[in-house]
């Protein structure tokens, strides 16, 4: 005969036994699910670490480069990441694998140990690290059209990387290198400099048309006074701002019929070492295109106005024309300035040649475009053009120059390796 209090004992036995097991299974999943998201977090923490600590230490491999040979080593970097290369084929292939073999293990071995934190990766402090705001902006265009492959870039900035990072490209673009080689500017007659002596004239003479260029040096050159405004030192030019008080600043204003800021610009050529600024005139080349060009946008919109020049001293003086580009000044109608700016180069015969985003400043929601230094009557080096179609299919001004910077990538590798061939 059943007992009836068995039956009530081995339900609740059995009701027992599955609770406990559900918690188990639920304690199980909970601590599966925290040990992932610790991982993940671990993980996450140790590639933002190492990502920022990259970045920092290509900040510091940038102070030892010119702009010259940064911009070389990004558009390498950029080509490379496009094509999708594979870069333990190209070590094989150069050599240089079996070299690296035993540095790889063990990277990844320390990349193991940091990423299950038995090491925490330190965050490089870089609050004093500073670069000139040209080779920031390069950098920061790398970035953003790469998608931050900072290892890659800091893989070629290695000088014997770098080497075999453009037989890479070499070997990626061979058909092109066959092409016949592209002319070298013609640097000698770019420019016939106005002598500010024999066009003294100009300064008397109220029948001088309104377009024509009138040195107004005389007016200021002795009295301006230096601003707080920071000096920028340049790759080819140094930039000095200087302030001039309202009476010369009218005077100035009738003598050219235009109203201009009491800022004065300064901005010298400098003579660097670098083989293909040197093959390309070097300082008194890149003053001559840009004068040349001052002189046929002379007075119109959206362009510095050239004020005086100092041929001997490779010294030119412009209007004030604002502040860098960002993203907290960009005009709302900046599509329409942009489209006036490529007209008015058109009409005016000029190839800006680049156009990136180091170039462009904002004054009273007014886009200014500067530096002329690679400029000519013909799209050439560095290649970076703006279109009116390129305008059209962006939605942002950034993505806009990032896209104009980019495409010409491969145009400059190769212009740079038939003229220092």
């Amino acid at each position: 005969m059943e007992n009836p209090i068995e039956k009530p004992i081995q339900e609740s036995i059995q009701e027992s036994i599955q609770e406990s097991i559900q918690e188990s299974i639920q304690e199980s999943i909970q601590e599966s699910v925290q040990e992932s998201v610790q991982e993940s977090i671990q993980e996450k923490n140790f590639e933002t670490n190492l990502e920022t600590n990259l970045k920092i230490l290509i900040k510091l491999k940038c102070h030892n480069l010119n702009f010259q040979t940064l911009q070389s080593m990004v558009d390498h970097a950029i080509i490379i990441h496009k094509n999708k290369i594979n870069m333990k084929i190209f070590y094989e292939n150069n050599n240089f694998y079996s070299k690296t073999t035993n540095i790889s293990l063990r990277s990844f071995y320390i990349y193991e140990y940091y990423k299950n934190n038995n090491i925490e990766l330190p965050k490089i402090n870089s609050n004093n690290i500073m670069l000139s705001k040209k080779k920031q902006d390069i950098l920061d265009i790398f970035y953003r059209v790469t998608n931050n492959n900072t290892y890659l870039l800091y893989l070629v900035m290695r000088i014997s990387n770098f080497n075999i990072a453009q037989n890479i490209v070499k070997e990626l673009e061979k058909g092109d290198y066959t092409k016949e080689a592209v002319n070298v500017i013609d640097t000698k007659n770019a420019c016939n400099f106005i002598d500010t002596k024999e066009e003294s004239k100009c300064y008397n003479d109220d029948s001088v048309k309104d377009n024509e260029f009138i040195d107004v040096g005389e007016y200021f050159l002795d009295s301006m006074v230096p601003t707080i405004k920071k000096k920028h030192h340049g790759y080819q030019s140094t930039i000095n701002f200087f302030e001039i008080c309202d009476k010369t600043t009218k005077l100035i204003n009738k003598k050219i019929n235009m109203d201009i800021d009491n800022i004065i610009v300064k901005k010298k050529f400098i003579d660097i070492k670098h083989d293909l600024t040197d093959k390309l005139g070097g300082n008194k080349g890149t003053m001559e295109r840009e004068v040349s060009t001052l002189l046929k946008v002379y007075k119109k919109p959206h362009f510095p106005i050239l004020l005086s020049i100092n041929k001997k001293e490779l010294d030119v003086y412009l209007t004030y024309c604002g502040v860098p580009l960002d993203n907290s000044n960009v005009p709302q109608n900046w599509k329409e300035q942009l489209l006036e700016i490529i007209k008015l180069l058109k009409e005016s015969n000029v190839s800006s040649n680049d156009m990136w985003q180091n170039n462009f400043l904002i004054h009273n929601n007014i886009i200014f475009l500067v530096d002329f230094g690679w400029s000519s009557n013909e799209h050439y080096y560095p290649y970076i053009n703006i279109t009116n179609n390129d305008i059209n299919n962006y939605q942002s001004i950034f993505e806009l120059l990032d896209h104009v910077f980019e495409r010409v990538v491969q145009d400059r590798i190769i212009f740079e390796h038939k003229q220092l061939q």
